[in-house]
C-alpha cells in the first residue's frame, strides 16, 4: 500500500492514459447527443448571439440563458473559426473543460499530498464521475438526489467547474497566506475577483453557494483578527460579480420564472426526512466518514469546501423554484470538493486521526463504489441516449 501510495517509480503515463480515456468517453456521449438534452436549448442561444442564424421565436424560449453568454459565445467562436458544425464544437469545448478540471483537480491535491502517487491521480480523475446513477445502495433516480455530479447534460455546469476550481484556489490560497502574514499582497485576491467573475458569466450557480462561503469566512477572520481592511479588500475583488449577479437576478425575474423562489423542505420532490437524511448520507459518505473538526480551524481549503457544502445541501432541499432543481447545481459542485479534499488531506495526515487508516479505507471503498456506479451511468446514457436514467 504505502509503495501504491508513493512510488518512486511514479509516472505520467497512467494517468495521461486514463484521463484522455474518461474525457474522450464523455466528449463521445456529448457529441452523440448535442442536439438533444440542454444542449439543444443552449445552441439557439448560441445561434443567435453574434451573428443571428435564427429567428427571435427560434431563440425567445431560451433568452433567460443569455444572462450567463460564456458557453454560448464560445461554441459559436469554435463555429466559425473553424467552420465545424455545432455538434463538434460542443464537444470539442467540453472534453477541454474536462481536462481543464482534472488538472486543476490534481494540483490542487498536491497541495495536500506534497507528492505524486498513482492514487491521487485516481482521485483526480474520477472526482468528476463519481457519485452512482443508480446502483444495489442507491437506487434512487438521478437528478432528484444528484446523484451525479457531473450532470453531463447540461454544458454551462461543466464549463463553470474549471472557472470554479481556480476562484475558488485563489481565494483560499489568499486566506492561506494572510494567517501568517496581515500584510500579504492582492495578488491571489485579483485572481479571485478575476474567476468569480468568470464563472457567472458561465453560470451563476457556483456564486450562489460559494460566494457566501467566502464571505462568511472573510466576516470570521475580519472580526477574528480586528482587521476591517482584509473585508474592504476582498468585498471589491467581489464587487464586479457582485453587481453582475444582481443584474442577472433582475433580468431573469423580468423574463421567466426561474427566480419564483419558495422555502419548500424536501425541494424539488417532496423528499421526507427519512429521504433526505439516506440521501445525504449516500451522496458524501466520504466527506461525512473523515470530518476533522481539528482541521477545520487551520485548513482554509478544507473549512470552505465544508461551509459551501453545508450551504449548498441547505438551498437544495429547502428551496424550491418551481422548475427544474436549478439549487441543485452549485450542491452538486460542493459535493466533488469535498469529496476530494476530504480524502486528499486524510490520505496526507490519517494517522492525526482517530482510528485514521480505519476511516479511510472505508471512506475509499464509498468512493470506489460511486466511481463504479458513476462509470456505470455514462455507459448507459452513451447506450439508451437519455440522462434521467
Amino acid at each position: 500500500m504505502k509503495d501504491l501510495i508513493k512510488n518512486k517509480k511514479y509516472s505520467e503515463m497512467p494517468f495521461s492514459i486514463c484521463l484522455s480515456l474518461i474525457t474522450f468517453l464523455q466528449g463521445l456521449i456529448i457529441y452523440k447527443n448535442a442536439n438533444l438534452w440542454d444542449y439543444g436549448q443552449h445552441t439557439n442561444v448560441a445561434k443567435y448571439l453574434l451573428v443571428h442564424e435564427i429567428e427571435w421565436d427560434s431563440f425567445k424560449n431560451a433568452k433567460h440563458a443569455i444572462v450567463y453568454p460564456m458557453y454560448h459565445i464560445l461554441i459559436k467562436l469554435i463555429h466559425l473559426a473553424g467552420k465545424i458544425d455545432y455538434k463538434f464544437s460542443i464537444a470539442a469545448l467540453m472534453i477541454v473543460c474536462n481536462i481543464a478540471s482534472i488538472i486543476i483537480i490534481r494540483n490542487l491535491i498536491k497541495l495536500y499530498t506534497k507528492d505524486n502517487s498513482y492514487l491521487m491521480d485516481f482521485l483526480s480523475i474520477f472526482t468528476i464521475v463519481f457519485i452512482a446513477a443508480r446502483g444495489p445502495l442507491t437506487h434512487w433516480r438521478y437528478y432528484i438526489f444528484i446523484t451525479g455530479p457531473n450532470p453531463i447534460h447540461n454544458p454551462t455546469f461543466i464549463l463553470v467547474r474549471p472557472l470554479g476550481l481556480l476562484c475558488f484556489y485563489y481565494f483560499c490560497k489568499f486566506f492561506t497566506e494572510y494567517r501568517s502574514d496581515k500584510k500579504v499582497g492582492n495578488k491571489n485576491l485579483i485572481g479571485f475577483g478575476i474567476f468569480a467573475l468568470l464563472s457567472v458569466a458561465a453560470k451563476p450557480s457556483f456564486a450562489v453557494v460559494y460566494l457566501p462561503a467566502m464571505g462568511l469566512y472573510t466576516l470570521v477572520t475580519m472580526i477574528k483578527n480586528k482587521d476591517i481592511f482584509i473585508g474592504i479588500r476582498t468585498f471589491l475583488a467581489v464587487l464586479p460579480t457582485l453587481v453582475t449577479l444582481i443584474w442577472q437576478q433582475r433580468y431573469m425575474s423580468s423574463n421567466s420564472t426561474m427566480l419564483g423562489v419558495e422555502f419548500h423542505f424536501g425541494s424539488f420532490s417532496d423528499l421526507s426526512v427519512a429521504d433526505v437524511l439516506m440521501a445525504t448520507i449516500a451522496f458524501m459518505p466520504s466527506a461525512l466518514i473523515l470530518i476533522n473538526f481539528e482541521k477545520l480551524k487551520s485548513n482554509v481549503y478544507y473549512l470552505v469546501a465544508w461551509m459551501a457544502t453545508i450551504i449548498g445541501w441547505l438551498q437544495f432541499y429547502f428551496l424550491d423554484n418551481g422548475n427544474s432543481g436549478d439549487f441543485s447545481w452549485g450542491y452538486a459542485f460542493s459535493l466533488e470538493v469535498i469529496a476530494f479534499i476530504s480524502l486528499a488531506q486524510a490520505q496526507a495526515d490519517f494517522k492525526e486521526y482517530k482510528y485514521g487508516k480505519t476511516r479511510l479505507v472505508i471512506a475509499w471503498i464509498a468512493f470506489f463504489y460511486q466511481c463504479v456506479m458513476g462509470l456505470l451511468y455514462l455507459y448507459k446514457i452513451y447506450k439508451f441516449g437519455e440522462y434521467w436514467i
